[in-house]
């Protein structure tokens, strides 16, 4: 139970640095008015929206990652846990 805990907080980890390095080096984030500036179609969502659904999105990314570890087994799931990890890494870049 321990171990598939610590797998958890590893995969959650993970997903959220990828997402706080993506951030860091966005555009958008060194100069809010930057995309403040875009001509953005009318059904845009606002931009208070955007943090709460990334974070959403990667936890449950996360979660996926940490489920395929846990059913499978790391031999088992090796192939698809590098493709994610790739997948994190092109996110982030």
């Amino acid at each position: 139970m321990l171990q598939s805990i610590f797998g958890l907080i590893v995969s959650l980890l993970l997903a959220y640095g990828a997402a706080f390095l993506g951030a860091i080096v966005s555009p958008g984030m060194a100069s809010p008015e930057w995309y403040q500036q875009l001509r953005k179609p009318e059904w845009n969502p606002p931009m208070w929206l955007f943090g709460p659904v990334w974070t959403g999105l990667y936890t449950l990314m996360a979660i996926s990652a940490w489920i395929v570890w846990h059913e499978n087994g790391l031999t088992a799931a090796k192939t698809p846990l590098i493709l994610y990890i790739i997948q994190l890494g092109i996110n982030t870049a």
